[in-house]
């Protein structure tokens, strides 16, 4: 390649770091101008990578054509070129040239086209301003290539600076002529200059958006704008959340960095934070991203950041620029950041320039590609006063030359039950070089076989299956075709579906189909029509289901409302003819007298021919009788025409006339009666299960089922290796042993006996002893009850001994002669134990008995449901087969043992909380644990109760299961104190007290729960009064409310009240005078007074004095 012969100017020096990518730097090749954007194609298509570049200072465009063999030869275009793409605009498979021009004529800036002349060089034919585009942006900065609205043709994505105003989507009508599809930016009234236009699918809705990266002179301005394709146009739909970072980013990319399958941004910017250096914006989904600062080139001249897989590890790493320019000690260079995973990367590879020279100031990374064609990647640099190309790759390696896949001849094969074995056949696949090849055979994308001649079961159909194989370097396909037709019993009268084929008149050149052919003056599906009708090999791969596999169901092909590609492929009605052919297998059993044949139709438009192939007409057989014209209704009786066995019964219908083109029911009948065809069964075995530790399932298959209602059968079969380690290539892991002297336990080459090939390992089982011990080897396996098995074993015997087989303890069977066995067994457990064991003891010398390639196979269970014996950790399939007695149908289930990691329940008797009163005694209520796995887990109990203390206790319940698996529960007990009871005794009354009165309080009658000792304080309101149970007061008159107080020592209190009530002496004596009152006397008579009587109520001699005397001599 031309890139070694090419001059440099500067040389990068390996550094390995990490030793993850190359050591070697090719030589560079100079474009001798300062690049600042790069693009590459192959424009005269010669197998080379041609250069387009911009420069600056004078904005030069330049392209640099590869000539293969001389060197790059450079073309000059024009000023002001600020970037310029390939495309190719007009759609004639060569690229064009699209360029940016600023600082023309002053008011001036747009788009400047130059067409390819497919002869290595370009013509100027079209200008387009920004005054053209509607536009005022004051620059056009970068440009962007993609077919956004996915019409085939390459549209255009512009960058520029504006107030308002960044972006500008041209969409190309597939000629080459462009029109404004969107113009806008995010309104914010700055002036942002635009630096880099991507395109990319940032929300994965197969619609391309783009991101735009922005400088700008705010620190609170965002810095990549990204705007969604809504399919209808473009909106603002992402940019970094205000305030934001920004002061500017360069030199972007977009790519899935962190492998989630979302399109990142990466950028080369300066942050107002005052980070510097690599950015990564993550796509987290639906147009949310979040920055990482990635690498930091704080202090350093910045030349830009690019992505590509330069370790060829399938994830992409980038490329950008480390140190200072004219810095003889720190020198600007290339750096390569290896991509770790998970947004992390690491400097893996450093080229060092010469220094002091503007021709080695890097200022842009332009392009990343391989220019060579040799899998590693090449860097387009834009430095000082050039451009260079820096090659990463390491020494070439040798010239590998590609294998040669060969997948074998199609088949086709015949399949009773709905599925076929077939086997396939690579071996005629060679590589040149003779490397060994590995075989992949693929349907649809997905594996379904390796190896050069697998064997392989295919349902009822056509499939094209691919053959890659590979030398360890390279890899070639092939594909076979295998057709897997249905086979009636030959006994039994039916047919298959009807199928369908579009016909092979498109193949043939013909649009959409469609025959010019002129059938004017004839009746629709006139049968002169039928003269250009190709019907299709009964294998091709353009047949498939019918709409409706029982009548055909067919209502025309053809644009949006309606049936017919006629008017499609702009015809008129009776000037051309479309040919839709249907088929259908009819089994004739051989000793049935067919006396009546036909096809009846209904809703015929425009006409329908029968052909029929069978072993009498293997070329086919068109009666008069089999031509149907419009809304006919079927054909003539065609029995003479059928033969027994299998007769192929083809359809052509024909659509002459854009007015319709249906089909809607044909009906094969025979002697009178229609001939129905048999659907396959649907098996359905269940949803998944899962269970913790050995455990057995419950598989039922009664959600099968069959769309005629036939009777199914039903057949359950285990998948998977069921022993462990039956070759003995790992010693004797899986299997116990018996034996002494190695009997029973050797693993040998086997290479070195019975003329077996070395490397198979076996086991001895006689022993190296002089009459050793018999040896043995046993193995239990899970097993489901009632199915059935097959124990395989091979054996090679030296001498007398013989192998004795028993299975789970049954009757031993013996083996004397070296070969390959197999029994049949049914297992009556859910685990069987096989044992294989030598017959006696024999002298090593002369005799030996050899054990390998012991295998368990099978387990079928004939029923529509059973339960699994109890399975071990793990996963196991089973595979559901139902019958209908024609076809089969099967379906698969998973039944999962994870390990015990479920820790056993916890159940705790009595109550929780438990409270108790203190000095009671405590009986804890206990606990039980359950574990699904374990039906004893331990339990413990740890914790103490001191009832004689009050306080909260805390009682831990541990259950441990026997895998380890541990919980616990707590019981919290609470010892309480409880309240005594206070008495202060009954009420008292004292009368006629003068001054004080001695009262016995009695508070004996209080009591306590816990038998605690009480205190006793006797008050008044909150006079204290006296202590004890029984105190002697002294109260004055007046009624006394007094409060007894117990306490118990231990918080507890209560308190009662009595009233002493003490009266004084507040009534005075009564007076009662004795005689009349008044008296009257008579003058000078003497006066005896009547006296009176005197009573008190506390007084019993109360004092009385009168006073007053009675003068009787007036």
């Amino acid at each position: 390649m031309i890139w070694k012969q090419a001059l440099a100017l500067a040389l990068f020096i390996a550094v390995p770091l990490m030793g993850a990518f190359p050591n070697v730097a090719l030589d560079s090749y100079n474009f001798g101008v300062k690049v600042i954007n790069g693009d590459a194609a192959d424009i005269d298509h010669d197998g080379d990578l041609d250069f387009l570049t911009s420069q600056s200072y004078s904005s030069h465009l330049h392209f640099t054509r590869n000539d293969g063999a001389n060197g790059l030869v450079n073309y000059y275009f024009t000023n002001y070129a600020n970037d310029g793409k390939f495309i190719d605009f007009n759609g004639d498979g060569y690229a064009d040239i699209v360029n940016l021009y600023n600082y023309g004529p002053v008011g001036t800036y747009g788009l400047q086209f130059r067409q390819n002349n497919q002869a290595g060089s370009f013509t100027h034919i079209a200008t387009m301003s920004t005054t053209d585009l509607g536009s005022s942006l004051n620059s056009l900065n970068s440009i962007a290539v993609a077919d956004y609205d996915n019409d085939g043709d390459q549209d255009l994505l512009l960058a520029g600076s504006r107030f308002n105003q960044n972006a500008i989507v041209l969409q190309n009508d597939g000629n080459g002529n462009f029109t404004e599809a969107y113009k806008g930016g995010w309104g914010n009234g700055q002036t942002n200059d635009a630096n880099e236009a991507m395109w990319a699918d940032f929300n994965n809705d197969g619609m391309l958006d783009f991101a735009i990266l922005i400088q700008s002179w705010n620190a609170n301005q965002p810095l990549p704008m990204v705007w969604q394709n809504t399919g209808s146009g473009f909106q603002p739909a992402y940019t970094e959340p205000a305030p934001g970072v920004g002061l500017f980013t360069r030199d972007g990319s977009v790519a899935d960095l962190d492998g989630d399958g979302d399109m990142d941004i990466v950028a080369q910017g300066n942050l107002a934070n005052g980070f510097q250096g690599v950015l990564v914006y993550e796509n987290l989904g639906n147009f949310n991203f979040t920055r990482h600062q990635i690498y930091d080139q704080t202090g350093m001249t910045l030349g830009g950041v690019r992505v590509g897989d330069f370790d060829n590890d399938n994830d992409m790493d980038l490329v950008t620029t480390t140190g200072i320019a004219w810095d003889g000690t720190n020198p600007q260079r290339l750096e390569l950041l290896e991509n770790l995973g998970g947004l992390n990367f690491s400097p893996g590879w450093e080229g060092a320039t010469t220094t002091g020279t503007l021709a080695t100031v890097i200022n842009s990374i332009s392009w990343v590609g391989d220019a060579e064609g040799d899998g590693d990647l090449e860097v387009l640099t834009g430095e000082y006063y050039a451009g260079f190309l820096w090659g990463f790759n390491s020494p070439p390696p040798a010239i590998n030359t590609p294998p040669v896949a060969n997948a074998g001849p199609d088949q086709s094969v015949s399949a009773t039950n709905g599925s076929a074995s077939v086997t396939l056949d690579g071996s005629a696949s060679s590589d040149a070089d003779g490397d060994p090849l590995t075989y992949s055979w693929s349907e649809g994308g997905n594996q379904i076989a390796t190896g050069v001649s697998p064997t392989i079961t295919l349902g009822w159909g056509y499939h094209d299956i691919t053959l890659t194989v590979s030398d360890g370097t390279d890899t070639a396909t092939d594909m076979v075709s295998v057709s897997v037709l249905h086979s009636l019993d030959p006994t039994a009268l039916g047919r298959t579906p009807w199928e369908m084929h579009s016909g092979l008149e498109e193949a043939n050149g013909y649009p959409f189909g469609v025959i010019p052919f002129n059938s004017g003056g004839h009746q629709h599906g006139w049968d002169g029509e039928y003269a250009v009708a190709t019907i299709p090999g009964a294998v091709d791969p353009g047949w498939g289901p019918a709409p409706d596999g029982n009548t055909i169901g067919f209502y025309g092909e053809g644009a949006p409302g309606t049936p017919s590609l006629i008017d499609d492929a702009g015809y008129g009605c009776q000037t051309a003819v479309d040919f839709t052919y249907f088929q259908t297998f009819v089994n004739i059993p051989a000793n049935m007298t067919v006396t009546q044949f036909s096809i009846a139709f209904n809703g015929m438009d425009d006409g329908s021919r029968i052909t029929i192939y069978n072993s009498n007409y293997p070329d086919g057989v068109v009666d008069p009788g089999s031509y149907v014209y419009l809304w006919g209704s079927g054909t003539a009786d065609l029995s003479g025409y059928v033969a027994p066995g299998e007769n192929r019964v083809v359809v052509t219908q024909v659509d002459d006339c854009p007015g319709g083109n249906t089909l809607a029911y044909a009906q094969v009948t025979l002697n009178g009666a229609s001939v129905s065809y048999n659907s396959p069964p649907i098996a359905n075995a269940g949803m998944d299960q899962s269970a913790e530790c050995s455990s057995s399932f419950t598989l039922d298959g009664s959600g099968s089922s069959d769309p005629d209602g036939d009777a199914l059968t039903y057949s359950w079969v285990r998948n998977g290796v069921l022993l462990v380690n039956g070759s003995f290539e790992n010693g004797m892991t899986g299997w116990t042993h018996t034996g002494v002297s190695g009997a029973g336990g050797n693993s040998i080459d086997r290479g070195s006996w019975g003329n077996a090939t070395d490397g198979s390992w076996l086991i001895d089982l006689v022993g190296t002893g002089n009459y050793a011990p018999p040896g043995a080897v046993e193995q239990t396996i899970s097993t489901d009850v009632g199915a059935d098995y097959v124990l395989s074993f091979d054996i090679i015997v030296n001498g007398v001994p013989s192998l004795v087989v028993t299975i789970d303890g049954g009757a031993p069977q013996t083996f004397s002669a070296t070969g390959s066995y197999s029994i049949a067994f049914t297992a009556t457990s859910g685990s069987t134990t096989i044992r294989l064991s030598s017959d006696g003891s024999y002298p090593y010398v002369g005799n030996n008995l050899f054990l390998d390639n012991v295998s368990v196979s099978g387990g079928q269970i004939n029923s529509v449901s059973f339960t699994t014996g109890t399975l071990p950790v793990g996963s196991y399939t089973y595979t559901l087969t139902v019958s209908d007695g024609e076809f089969t149908s099967t379906d698969e289930v998973v039944v999962s043992v994870a390990a015990d990691a479920t820790a056993p329940v916890i159940t705790l008797g009595g109550s929780n909380p438990l409270v108790m009163f203190r000095a009671a005694s405590y009986t804890d209520p206990g606990a039980t644990a359950s574990d699904a796995c374990d039906p004893n887990p331990v339990l413990t109990v740890s914790g103490t109760v001191d009832p004689t203390t009050l306080g909260s206790y805390t009682v831990t319940y541990t259950a441990t299961d026997a895998s380890g698996n541990s919980s616990t529960a707590t019981r919290t007990v609470q010892v309480i104190n409880q309240i005594p009871v206070a008495v202060a005794g009954q009420p008292q009354s004292f009368d006629c007290v003068l001054t004080t009165q001695q009262v016995q309080l009695d508070g004996s009658g209080s009591s306590d729960p816990d038998g605690d000792a009480l205190s006793y304080s006797w008050t008044e309101g909150a006079t204290p009064l006296a202590s004890g149970a029984q105190p002697l007061l002294s109260l004055g008159v007046g009624v006394h409310t007094l409060t007894l107080t117990v306490d118990d020592g231990f918080g507890g209190s209560a308190t009662d009240q009595v009233v002493i009530t003490v009266n004084g002496d507040v009534d005075p004596p009564v007076l009662t005078l004795t005689g009349p009152n008044p008296i009257e006397t008579i003058c000078l008579y003497g006066y005896t007074d009547p006296g009176f009587t005197v009573a008190d109520n506390c007084d019993l001699n109360p004092t009385v004095a009168m006073t007053t005397t009675v003068d009787t001599s007036a």
